[in-house]
């Protein structure tokens, strides 16, 4: 029978099995609140803090979602008013929070 410190020591470790999605910080995240709640609001939050235009892509990945739903959110807020698209031509669509 092996010892409880050579158990520890050599035998693998499984890694848990995490459902969901996974909440991540390191310096480019600000804070929990723009990796949880509703999507309008995370999407709102992050652009208040940086406080410059932001592609869909950059919001994404600093809110810790796919860009398809943040896309739809950005779309769901530039209706509402509450954000402006800026498009120039041969360049990437980037949004302004109002």
């Amino acid at each position: 029978m092996k010892s409880l410190i050579s158990h520890l020591l050599f035998d693998p470790v499984q890694q848990p099995v995490r459902p969901g999605r996974q909440v991540r910080f390191d310096e480019d995240d600000v804070d929990i609140m723009v990796s949880t709640g509703p999507m309008d609001e995370r999407i709102s939050t992050m652009m208040r803090s940086r406080g410059y235009p932001m592609t869909a892509r950059e919001i994404a990945t600093r809110i810790g979602s796919n860009p398809s739903r943040v896309t739809k959110g950005l779309h769901a807020l530039v209706e509402s008013g509450h954000v402006e698209v800026i498009d120039i031509p041969g360049s990437v669509r980037e949004y302004m929070l109002l």
